[in-house]
């Protein structure tokens, strides 16, 4: 038996911002890198003169590396037109990652939203969100 989990069914959701706030899943994507777990945050080197034995460390600020979703555009739905408000306005969004465990896992971040869209030839309309958390990820 494996306790490998199937990235189908994984969701990306995008916040409304109300006070009960209710997260809608963001359509036609087709990968989200990395999500990542736990602090983040860099070691600092914090050894003075008077330490002798080793060197003391200390962590710093967390600093979360940007989340990238891939996948297509379409310009009728209403996530995605609101994703590129988002990039438009600068805003802080909260989402949620959710991963198809059983029960699921979900984390949960803000994060500043950057979207980008591509225009190959012979193909469908691919679209990046960046996101750059501005919050460690929590679980839900």
């Amino acid at each position: 038996m494996s306790n490998l989990v199937d990235t189908q069914g994984t969701s990306l959701k995008r916040g409304d911002g109300a006070s009960s706030e209710v997260f809608t899943a963001i359509p036609r994507i087709t990968s989200v890198t990395p999500l990542p777990i736990g602090s983040g945050a860099p070691l600092r080197d914090v050894t003075d003169l008077s330490n002798t034995d080793t060197r003391k460390h200390k962590f710093g600020l967390p600093d979360m590396p940007e989340i990238t979703a891939e996948g297509f555009f379409d310009p009728d739905d209403a996530t995605h037109a609101a994703l590129v408000a988002d990039h438009t306005n600068g805003t802080t969004r909260n989402f949620q990652a959710v991963i198809p465990t059983s029960p699921e896992t979900i984390y949960e971040f803000s994060a500043l939203v950057s979207v980008e869209i591509g225009a190959p030839l012979d193909a469908d309309v691919p679209m990046t969100i960046t996101l750059k958390p501005q919050s460690l990820l929590t679980e839900v």
